[in-house]
């Protein structure tokens, strides 16, 4: 009789997993219909505009949603959105000419962007700046503009930043004890 029950459990558990399986692969296409329908709609209004709607469409190219991914064409989206003033936009444009994705990496584009972002009071865009400021990517690491822009994204509640900030603010400590001259 038991040997019956963990059949029949067993047989209950094939096919519940069976039609799980194949509603969730009716999902995935339904979700990537839905993309594809988003992308064609997106694509028509920033065709003529929001800069909303630009910047949409650029993450929607970043990211391969409705469209495969194109990190050239995301960057032309997310530039005339920047030019409108959009905020985000100007962000993930500075981001992708750091990075060189999508364009031939460009040093004073990025800050530009990046700044235009910052200077709005976007934080993620001011935590990138101070984190810029002491990479490699600068001749000399400069303490004092990092502790500007993280402070400023610290202040607008942006967790990375808090660590961040705290961990260079650690390390001038430790250089200034050492005897060493901190960084300006």
């Amino acid at each position: 009789m038991e040997l019956c029950l963990v059949e029949g459990t067993a047989v209950k558990t094939t096919l519940l997993l069976l039609l799980l399986t194949a509603a969730q692969a009716g999902f995935a296409f339904e979700g990537d219909y839905v993309w594809d329908e988003r992308f064609k709609d997106t694509l028509s209004k920033a065709s003529s505009g929001t800069a909303a709607d630009r910047y949409t469409l650029g993450e929607m190219y970043l990211n391969g949603r409705g469209t495969p991914q194109a990190p050239s064409e995301a960057l032309a989206w997310f530039l005339k959105a920047a030019k409108q003033g959009h905020i985000k936009a100007a962000y993930r444009a500075g981001q992708l000419y750091l990075r060189g994705e999508g364009t031939a990496r460009s040093l004073p584009d990025a800050l530009s962007w990046l700044k235009r972002a910052a200077d709005a009071g976007y934080a993620p865009a001011q935590y990138e700046l101070g984190r810029f400021y002491i990479s490699d990517d600068t001749e000399k690491p400069e303490n004092s503009l990092a502790l500007f822009w993280l402070g400023k994204a610290k202040k607008n509640g942006y967790r990375p930043a808090e660590e961040a900030f705290a961990e260079l603010v650690r390390r001038m400590v430790q250089v200034q004890k050492a005897g060493g001259a901190p960084s300006q």
